[in-house]
């Protein structure tokens, strides 16, 4: 995963049922777990996949769906 690239990149995350505090995408080919951490005491975002790492902001090109908004 190219970290500066996929902040760059148009992406939809989708709040997954199982656990409210994960949203999901593909980028490239790649299967990506956003996860919604314990703000403030951690970073408030972690980007799971091959590698990982940890955001405090949302990039302006990142939709966050949340399920009662679908």
């Amino acid at each position: 995963m190219d970290k500066e690239n996929l902040l760059q990149a148009n992406l939809e995350w989708v709040q997954q049922v199982e656990d409210r505090k994960f949203f999901r995408t593909e980028y490239n080919g790649e299967k990506l777990l956003l996860r919604l951490n314990d703000f403030p005491e951690e970073p408030l975002y972690s980007v799971i996949g091959e590698s990982s790492f940890d955001l405090d902001d949302k990039p302006e090109t990142w939709l966050i769906r949340y399920l009662d908004e679908q």
